[in-house]
């Protein structure tokens, strides 16, 4: 049968590539470096797509979470392998009819999961963390001081009911406790992540940009903002709507060995 294995780490997945060979399956793996790449995964849509959990399980969640609202792959067995106990049970409170199952079953589980595919799939909202509020989706917490930048007029508002004692400031500085940094050109993304980086040690940075078709105009797209934070030596680690018009990732600096 054919597969599409979605991992974020290449030699690991090109290992379990070599695993689904060996059991006589056509495999096409993706080492993804954007979520926004998600586009590319409806082209030909295969038996079944085995996504690992073991790494950057959000973004595996967002992934399939896109894949079922698409008419394309909407039918197409979602299989989740590994991942920490806490975090698979998030993907199974959104995604109940999907399988899971770790790598040492994965022999007998995937074609089981092919034969019973999915005929009335669960169409789960497409925005992670859904039904949240947003400020809680940011990380924003009573009493932190939060800097800002680059947000249009009325962008707090936008945000919904602010945490007791939260203090927001245009000033970035190390006392900070999370960055909120709105871009919409290539420019102000390299100048606020340089601007950035002076006061961040291991704090949150979320790079906020106009969703496509927001009507905001925008030179930035995901792909953007995710090439130059990990080109920055930044870690992504989540991604969320921010409202109907922004989207945003989060970044964290990779710790030092």
């Amino acid at each position: 049968m054919r597969v599409r294995l979605i991992h974020w780490n290449g030699p690991e997945g090109r290992e379990r590539k070599q695993q689904l060979a060996a059991l006589g399956h056509e495999v096409v793996f993706d080492d993804l470096d954007s979520l926004a790449q998600r586009r590319a995964l409806r082209a030909n849509p295969p038996d079944a797509y085995l996504i690992d959990l073991s790494r950057l399980p959000s973004h595996g969640r967002e992934v399939a979470m896109a894949l079922r609202t698409y008419k394309a792959t909407r039918h197409v067995p979602i299989v989740f392998v590994d991942g920490e106990p806490e975090k698979v049970q998030k993907v199974k409170a959104v995604l109940p009819d999907a399988t899971f199952t770790t790598w040492g079953r994965v022999k007998t589980s995937l074609p089981k999961a092919v034969l019973r595919r999915v005929t009335t799939p669960i169409v789960p909202p497409s925005v992670i963390y859904s039904g949240k509020p947003t400020v809680e989706k940011l990380g924003v917490k009573a009493g932190m001081r939060v800097c800002v930048l680059g947000a249009p007029p009325g962008f707090l508002d936008t945000l919904g009911a602010l945490p007791a004692k939260a203090t927001f400031t245009a000033k970035a500085s190390a006392d900070c406790q999370l960055f909120l940094v709105v871009v919409r050109s290539q420019h102000e993304l390299a100048a606020q992540f340089v601007a950035v980086s002076r006061h961040v040690n291991r704090q949150t940075v979320w790079v906020i940009w106009p969703k496509k078709g927001s009507r905001v105009r925008s030179e930035v797209n995901a792909n953007d903002v995710r090439a130059i934070g990990l080109a920055a030596g930044w870690v992504d680690f989540k991604v969320c709507s921010v409202s109907e018009v922004f989207s945003g990732y989060a970044f964290k600096r990779k710790r030092s060995n």
